[in-house]
Formats: C-alpha cells, structure tokens, sequence
C-alpha cells in the first residue's frame, strides 16, 4: 500500500485520472499521488532487478523529499517567470524576457546546455548537499564557454542514429564532432580511433564515393571498373570540346552532355543523328552519344553494386559502434550538456560581477 491508501483506492484515481473517459495527462506533474507511485516502482525495480533497469529510460520524477513530493503552486510558480508565459509563446510577443531566456539568449548557450538548464529549472532542489554539489560544479567547470558555442545538436544526431535514420553524411558530421570535442574529452578518442579504422570522415562528409578504407577486393574490381567507364564518357567530351558530360548520381541512366545552342547548330547533320536530345531548350541542350548507351547501363549497375557495399558495410560498423558505445555516448552527452551549461552560466556571472564592480568603482 503506497502512500498508505488501498490499492482500490488507488486504482479508482488512477482510473479518474487516465481512464478510457478521460483525457490522458500530458503534465504529469498534476497527479503528484501518481507521480510517487512511479518512483517508488522505478525505486523497487532498481533495487531487485538491475538487468531491466539498463532498460528504462525516463527521467527523473517531480521533486520529491524524503519520501514525499513537492507540492507547489502551478500559477505561482509561473509567475516566477522562469519561463516565458505559454500565452506569449502562443502570440510570439515575448515583451519580457524570461530567466531562462536571459541565461540561454545572453550566454550563446548551445541545444545541450539549454536542454539541462530547463531541467534543472524545472525540477528545483531542496537538498541542502546537492544545491552545494550544484554550485561546486559551476566553480570547477575550466572550459572557456566559447568551446561549447557552435557544437552541433548532438542529442538529435544521436536519437536518428539510434532510429536508423542518420545518413552517411550526416554520421561522419557527428564523429567530426565528437573528434573536434576529444581535444578537451580525451575519452572520445578510443570511440573516433575504432570508426576512423574503417572510414575516411572528410571523404564521407563530401558524398565522396570512397570513403570505406579496407573495402573487399570485388568492391575495388566494381570501382575501379565503374572509373574506367567514367573516364570514356568524359574523354569523349574532352575530345569534342563542345560538349561537357554531367553525371546523374541519383539516377545514372539520365546523364547527359551539354552544348549550347550555337554549337549545337554549327554541328553537321551527320553528327548530330549520332546523339539523341534529351532537353532541348532554347540556350542550352541536353543530348547522349547514342553509341554510349550501353556504358550508361553498365555504369548503372556497377553504381548499384557500389552503393548497396558501402550501405550494408555502413550499418554493419553503424551498428557495432552503437552497441558498443551507446551507454558511453549516453553518459557523455549528458556530461557535455551539463558542462556546456555551466560554462555559459559561469561566464554569464563573472561578466556581470566585473560589471557591477566596475559601476561600484
């Protein structure tokens, strides 16, 4: 029996609360009882079954104290404007800036750190130990808040990893990151050390088709193939000096050499029936080399064979690396987060110390 009441009982406000009649609660903060069941659950599970809770991942529940929540007042604690009002944010009039909005605004805080500064705001301390924790923190954080400014959303590039849905380009940006990070989080260095084992970054993160460094030997035989075939189609440009071969990556069978329209004309009948038009437009025309077709159609295919290698070999390192470091990048992320906050926070302070002892002065 939690919070001494029956489990009917319990049950019964439960039902009020998140019934099939009633709307389900997106603040959940508004059912303190419940809120107290569910870490007093989250406490039991942590306590007996330490294999489940590496798969839980909720946040911290409302302020509780000794075994009791925090009860407060919703309005009033709005009117702390700690927060800009969700009325302003409706209307986009923002008259008066929040304390979050002056901290985060002010400071060149990054998604992280405004990320762990709105928790933090949002979920007050009463613990005398840990508001002191909180403030020696802030003491200690040496970075410069500059290092911090410009760092990409990394919790977001992270969560569409995890999804399956972050592309090559977009994963090498991440790791690039996280090696610009290393210089002043040295542990990151084992993470970038095993990816750059297998992947040139730069080539990557420029849609470079090479970036794989120990592909097998029939992937080689495919690209090597698939340059030889190129270099023919731009030869043949190259040697008619008229024309300039432009490569349809997304579908290779649409590619095409370009010529003006004045050269175009000055070209003898004969040649002309040599090619077929694809665009015909008033400045410029699109045309093929009608003997090329067939290199078009194995250039395709030998594209495929190259694209679906680098995908399979991607997800196949993709997935070790977040198997093996999902829990370490997790730990990290929250790391930076807090000390991107601190940093911003920290700097904000002596500013406006420096400030005020210079007016006083």
């Amino acid at each position: 029996n939690i919070h001494n009441k029956p489990i009917d009982q319990m049950l019964e406000i439960i039902d009020k609360s998140c019934g099939q009649n009633s709307k389900i609660p997106s603040d959940l903060h508004y059912y303190p009882e419940m809120i107290f069941n569910v870490f007093s659950i989250l406490e039991y599970i942590r306590e007996h079954d330490p294999i489940q809770v590496e798969n839980l991942s909720l946040d911290d529940p409302w302020i509780f104290q000794e075994s009791k929540n925090m009860r407060y007042n919703k309005d009033l604690y709005k009117e702390l404007f700690i927060f800009t009002l969700e009325e302003e944010e409706r209307s986009r009039e923002k008259s008066t800036r929040s304390i979050f909005d002056m901290f985060t605004n002010s400071t060149g805080m990054n998604r992280l750190g405004r990320r762990c500064l709105s928790k933090y705001l949002q979920s007050p301390l009463t613990n005398d130990n840990q508001i002191t924790q909180r403030y020696d923190d802030l003491e200690a954080q040496k970075i410069p808040s500059q290092f911090y400014t410009n760092i990409i959303d990394v919790d977001q590039y992270l969560l569409k990893w995890k999804r399956n849905l972050l592309s090559e380009r977009l994963f090498a940006k991440l790791i690039l990151q996280y090696k610009e990070l290393s210089t002043q989080y040295p542990k990151l260095n084992v993470l970038i050390e095993f990816i750059e084992c297998h992947f040139n970054l730069d080539n990557m993160q420029e849609s470079n088709i090479e970036y794989i460094k120990n592909p097998s030997n029939e992937y080689l035989m495919w690209l090597n193939a698939f340059h030889d075939e190129l270099n023919v189609l731009n030869n043949h440009g190259t040697t008619h000096s008229s024309l300039s071969f432009h490569l349809d990556s997304a579908n290779i069978e649409n590619s095409s050499y370009s010529i003006t329209t004045t050269k175009w004309n000055q070209m003898s009948n004969d040649l002309k029936r040599k090619y077929r038009m694809i665009s015909n437009k008033n400045t410029v025309k699109h045309v093929m080399y009608t003997e090329y077709d067939d290199r078009l159609f194995l250039l395709s295919d030998l594209n495929e064979k190259l694209k679906e290698y680098r995908k399979s070999y991607f997800e196949t390192i993709s997935t070790q690396v977040l198997e093996k470091y999902n829990a370490f990048l997790h730990s990290f992320h929250q790391q930076l987060g807090k000390d991107s906050m601190n940093s911003a926070l920290k700097s904000f302070f002596q500013e406006n110390d420096n400030r005020n002892e210079a007016m006083e002065f």
